[in-house]
Parts: C-alpha cells; structure tokens; sequence
C-alpha cells in the first residue's frame, strides 16, 4: 500500500519551505480525479490559505501590497507640486502689480523650503506637510489672491494620504517578524500533514491507482528534500578514553 512519508519540514529555510507546499500544490492541480474527493478539496484549499498566509511574512519574495498605491500618490503629488511652483512663477510677470507681488512672495516660500522630486519620501512628506502649514497660517491672502486655493488643498489631500500609506506600510513591516513567520510555517505544516493524511486514506479506502502517482510525486519530492535541501545532521563525537 501506497503512502505519503512524512519530513520533518521544520529543518528547510524559509524559501526553500514555502517552495515545497507551493511544488505540492502545483501537482495537485494537475490531479483532477485526486481532487474529486471533498475531503481532499477542503484540506487543499487550507493548505492553499496557509501557503498564502506563510507568503506575507517571506520579506524577501514579498512586495508590498502598498508599494504601487504609494508610487501613484507620490506621482500625483509631485505634479500638483511642480504645477504649483510653475504657476506662480508664471504669475509673477502679470500686469497686475499686487498679483505679481504675491506671487514673488510665494516663490521665495517655495525656494525657502527646496522641496525636490526624487527625495526620501518620508523626508519629502514632512517637508510639504511644513510647506503647507506654512502657507496656511501665513501666506493664504496672497495664495487666495492668485485663485491658487485648489492646488493648496490638493497638494495637502495627496501629502496626507501618502503619509498614511508610508504608516500603514510601517506598521505592516513591524508585524513581519520571525515569530510570526515560525507561526505561519506551523500551520502551513499542520495544513500539508492533512493533504496527506487524505491521500493516504484514499489508498485504502478508494481507488489506490487513482492517488498513487500523487504519493510517489510527494514522496519523490520529499526524498530531494532530504538529500539536497535539508542540512545534514552531524554525527556525534566519540568520547576519546
């Protein structure tokens, strides 16, 4: 009779432990009659929650969820930024004297505070978030005499959401600690000795031929693993007499 071995996963490294469930799987997918039986599906579809969980906390292969949502507010903050700055540098040549006048105040405060594209961004953030402040307190006559109001509160919309994305992005990073990744193995583990629990019970119980090349893939897979992945284990010394 047929039946799924079981390693000790506890000694691959992280990658090498996520592959392994990934490879399992994989094969499944390619085993339509293995997955038929209900009790098999429910125990995959575990193991393929706990794969998912086990990927969050695998820094390595992970991009954050955030990353593209931050790229696309920075981008939209720094036009509105670049819009703002060429505008009122543009203004300063109108004919109206207390408009240009405002104007050329305003792009003292710009130049004052060297805002540039490319910046760290939390860096970048806490500058225009001072920028802002600023013109608030002080500067909004002139910035409402220049019909520039709009670009103000844009440009503070766009800073405060992409500080909350950098927080939130934080905080996700601090959750990504090696206890939490030994957690989510455990129960990737606990997930995958199921998968072949049923499997081994579906060579007794049904049609063994039906599951039979799914055990040997696993235990094939397994055997490499123990030759080639998994570190050796030393033998112990000998006492000298």
């Amino acid at each position: 009779m047929k039946e799924i071995d079981y390693p000790d996963m506890r000694r691959a490294n992280n990658g090498a432990h996520i592959q392994f469930m990934r490879m399992i799987l994989e094969r499944l997918e390619d085993e339509p009659e293995v997955m038929k039986n209900a009790v098999m599906r429910r125990a995959v579809e575990a193991l393929k929650a706990a794969v998912d969980e086990e990927s969050l906390y695998l820094g390595q292969s992970r991009k954050s969820l955030l990353t593209d949502d931050i790229k696309a507010v920075d981008k939209e903050r720094d036009e509105l930024l670049t819009g703002f700055r060429a505008t009122v540098r543009g203004l300063r040549h109108m004919p109206d004297r207390e408009m240009a006048h405002a104007a050329e105040e305003l792009l003292l405060l710009l130049d004052n505070n060297k805002v540039a594209r490319g910046m760290q961004l939390d860096r970048e953030t806490g500058m225009i978030a001072k920028l802002i402040s600023e013109l608030e307190r002080n500067h909004m006559e002139k910035v409402d005499r220049l019909n520039m109001g709009l670009y103000v509160t844009a440009l503070k919309v766009a800073n405060e959401r992409l500080n909350g994305l950098l927080l939130e992005r934080s905080e996700s990073r601090m959750w990504r600690k090696p206890k939490a990744m030994q957690l989510a193995r455990v129960q990737t583990d606990a997930a995958f000795r199921q998968v072949a629990r049923v499997a081994n019970a579906m060579a007794v119980l049904e049609d063994e031929a039906v599951v039979a090349p799914f055990i040997d893939f696993v235990n094939e897979l397994i055997r490499r693993y123990r030759q080639q992945v998994f570190p050796r284990r030393r033998k112990a010394k000998m006492p000298e007499e």
